[in-house]
């Protein structure tokens, strides 16, 4: 079976529809502004840059722990950032929860719920789309290392990445 690939630009009109299609399925997609949210991601620093952290170490010939890790309660994910981040980690992982990725937004609320309320960890992830924006921007501000995202759409950075 032959997969052929093509890179070609979406229209601008059918990407926005999309787009928007896709966070009004969300419970926190209306909290989404695409310009603030393109002007957010310029104001990081080169520290925060996912892509300018990776061609550091590449140029500096450096290979790193890229762990697997998220976790459902806001204030745990941010513990367990800080915490990698100590450790030396430069790229901090945010592993979308299986709710989350599977869409199931409800059962992920729910889990989230019950996390809260007995201490136990149930979600296997970061519920993005539960704790929306905000909560997110406070993760992303809580320490000083780039935010490497992880879901369904990995393949498409490691892809790019191999092929260089």
């Amino acid at each position: 079976m032959e997969i052929k690939v093509r890179n070609k630009r979406l229209d601008e009109g059918l990407l926005n529809k999309q787009r928007q299609e896709w966070l009004a399925e969300w419970p926190t997609g209306k909290e989404v502004n695409f310009d603030d949210a393109v002007a957010y991601q310029k104001s990081l620093p080169d520290s925060k840059i996912w892509w300018k952290v990776m061609e550091k170490l590449r140029k500096d010939g450096r290979t790193v722990v890229s762990p697997r890790a998220g976790t459902g309660v806001l204030e745990d994910e941010i513990a367990l950032c800080q915490s990698l981040e100590r450790s030396g980690v430069p790229l901090i992982p945010v592993t979308t929860d299986s709710y989350t990725r599977g869409r199931q937004f409800e059962k992920a609320q729910k889990a989230l719920e019950e996390s809260k309320k007995t201490g136990k960890r149930i979600l296997n992830g970061y519920p993005i789309a539960i704790q929306g924006v905000k909560n997110t921007r406070r993760v992303i501000e809580s320490c000083n290392a780039a935010f490497t995202p992880r879901g369904r759409a990995e393949w498409q950075w490691k892809l790019h990445w191999l092929r260089g």
